[in-house]
């Protein structure tokens, strides 16, 4: 999977494509070297291939999604929560509120700047730190500003918020390093390379229309796997999580 993950979704689509256009070529010479087998039988057992493979792309496909929409809704429930510990640092008196609620904004472009990251380790390591520190910090003043809230009751509140905070960071950090599998698409690239040898094998290639459809399909079958790809990988692609939610909250903090 790290060689995989080291090279563009793009490259590895075009590699995909490639292999399946040479298992169908084998298919087609291993044709000649049979001789002619039923076409009937070949048809039934492509068939087959192809109908298992449209599901194990829809199921890895579906975990994929699943795991996309995850970290989506973490972004907004981690912006709510933040935008929460801030409103009711408001709870809290002077010097206390004018703390917390500036470690809050400098705790926002922290959690941005690791969006921000890629893939850098460094930059990764960095953010997280210094997200610690911030978690710290604010986890520190809430305690200290407790005992001054009035009326006393308030306190859990903000107690509540701080804590929901950290712990959405720590609940992103692990959505971030959930991965599909690597059993599940050493699997689905298996089961697409065997498809392409059985059409090539049913089908013979010879004649220029079946060679047009086949790499149509080709190209087809490369489209949905490289999607699912792209959907796994939460820092980099085509395709990653919106920090929409932490922008919006960032322009509404003003000090």
């Amino acid at each position: 999977m790290s060689v995989v993950d080291s090279l563009p979704v793009w490259a590895v689509g075009l590699v995909v494509l490639a292999v399946l256009t040479l298992a169908s070529r084998i298919g087609v010479s291993l044709r000649a070297l049979t001789g002619n087998a039923s076409q009937e039988d070949g048809g039934y057992i492509l068939s087959a291939a192809l109908g298992l493979l449209a599901l194990l792309i829809g199921f890895t496909f579906s975990l994929a999604l699943n795991q996309y929409e995850m970290r989506r809704d973490l972004v907004l429930q981690e912006a709510n929560a933040i935008g929460t510990t801030y409103l009711r640092a408001e709870l809290a008196p002077d010097p206390f509120r004018s703390e917390l609620q500036t470690l809050v904004r400098r705790y926002v472009d922290v959690r941005l700047a690791l969006a921000d990251a890629g893939e850098d380790a460094a930059a990764i390591a960095r953010a997280e730190a210094q997200a610690a520190l911030l978690q710290r910090q604010m986890w520190d003043t809430t305690v200290v500003a407790i005992p001054h809230i009035d009326p006393p009751v308030a306190g859990p509140l903000l107690t509540a918020a701080v804590n929901d905070t950290i712990d959405f960071a720590a609940s992103r950090k692990a959505a971030l390093a959930e991965r599909l599998p690597g059993s599940v698409v050493l699997a689905l690239l298996a089961y697409a390379v065997i498809s392409a040898g059985i059409l090539g094998y049913v089908t013979r290639g010879n004649r220029r229309d079946a060679q047009i459809s086949a790499f149509v399909l080709f190209v087809l079958v490369t489209l949905a796997i490289t999607l699912v790809l792209d959907l796994d990988r939460p820092r980099t692609g085509s395709i990653v999580v919106s920090q929409a939610p932490l922008l919006d909250l960032k322009a509404s903090l003003k000090p």
